[in-house]
């Protein structure tokens, strides 16, 4: 059960980075491949202030908790969308695309070399280890580099009911009941509801936020650069202020994608924000439609199940030998993609949104 809670966990994750990527590259029409690193940013930020504001003495990792993380993931986001827009957002087409992948690919190196230290705190006490008492030194722990950070386990956000039957292990398997374990099969499922409902609440005030930013002003100064930027500007546009706008709101929702990830991980690594995972993310985005949101959805799904999904195909028989599929799940995930790009070479939405289709179920209006 918890392997396919994780993946509908990730689907909700991957559908806000695509949801913000949009905003970039299908709403203003710029190539943006540096989203990994706001991911990265995003991540660290939390998880950071998620370990050095916990106190093991003091246990009860809240909500407010999470808030806080992510309220730092999201200014740390902004304030780097802001130093690296103001000067590659005045490139266009190829140059803003390396630009932009140089940025991923630093952000990466720096989080791969970068040490964070931290006091050591006693965990009945809750003060601070003393190394060596003679001269009252605390001891220090040296944390990062390639190995990445680990939250506390009560940041995971499983944790947030603080029921103490969280760790207890189910005997049998799903469909094999008995009276004795159903109890706690209730308060386990419970937990993985709740883990996977607060996800995907803030993929819906996501897609919220930024359909309705699509349908405002702002909205449709963006699909007037993304037409041709010399007309948007004739019409009084200032192609740098909406292209920076742009960015940082893009930013903004990959830092809450990052503070969910190291919540939900609770352990980030240099190797989760590759180019690989930009790649992901474009994908999503131009399958889904450029400057659809409503496909950028639809393509997080498909697109992060379908790997999975391909973990369970049968073996074929093949004389005394047989085929297994399952092995050959990239090559079958590649074929499907070049599939589905050469059929809905638009992407699945096209420009359109679920609200651009007529009801077929409402009455003509005589």
């Amino acid at each position: 059960m918890d392997y396919w809670v994780e993946i509908i966990n990730l689907i909700g994750i991957y559908a806000i980075l695509a949801l913000s990527l949009n905003v970039i590259c299908g709403m203003t029409g710029q190539l943006h491949l540096g989203h990994a690193g706001f991911f990265a940013i995003g991540a660290y930020a939390s998880g950071l202030v998620s370990i050095y504001i916990y106190n093991p003495a003091m246990p009860g990792y809240s909500y407010m908790t999470f808030i806080y993380c992510t309220l730092a993931a999201i200014i740390a986001c902004t304030i780097a969308a802001i130093i690296i827009g103001l000067p590659c957002l005045r490139l266009g087409g190829d140059y803003l695309a390396i630009a932009t992948l140089g940025f991923g690919e630093i952000v990466r190196m720096v989080f791969q070399n970068l040490e964070f230290t931290k006091t050591v705190i006693d965990e009945e006490t809750g003060n601070p280890v003393i190394a060596d008492p003679s001269t009252g030194a605390v001891e220090i722990e040296t944390f990062g580099g390639a190995t990445g950070i680990e939250l506390p386990e009560e940041a995971d956000l499983v944790h947030y009911m603080d029921d103490p039957t969280y760790d207890i292990e189910i005997e049998g398997s799903w469909y094999s009941w008995s009276l004795e374990n159903f109890e706690n099969f209730q308060s386990t499922a419970k937990f993985f509801v709740v883990n996977t409902w607060f996800i995907w609440l803030f993929v819906l005030i996501t897609f919220v936020l930024l359909y309705n930013m699509k349908k405002s002003a702002m909205g449709r100064a963006f699909l007037a650069i993304r037409t041709d930027e010399i007309a948007a500007k004739s019409m009084g546009i200032h192609l740098p202020r909406y292209k920076l706008a742009s960015f940082i709101i893009a930013a903004v929702f990959a830092g809450l994608a990052g503070s969910l990830y190291a919540h939900m991980q609770t352990m980030v690594a240099p190797t989760d924000f590759t180019l690989l995972h930009t790649i992901t993310m474009l994908l999503i985005v131009v399958l889904g439609g450029l400057g659809s949101l409503t496909g950028s959805l639809i393509a997080a799904v498909i697109l992060v199940s379908m790997p999975y999904l391909l973990s369970f195909l049968p073996n074929i028989p093949l004389g005394n030998h047989s085929i297994s599929l399952a092995e050959k799940k990239e090559l079958i995930f590649a074929i499907l993609l070049i599939l589905l790009i050469r059929f809905v070479p638009n992407g699945i939405m096209g420009l359109k949104e679920f609200t651009d289709f007529k009801n077929p179920f409402r009455k003509k209006s005589s």
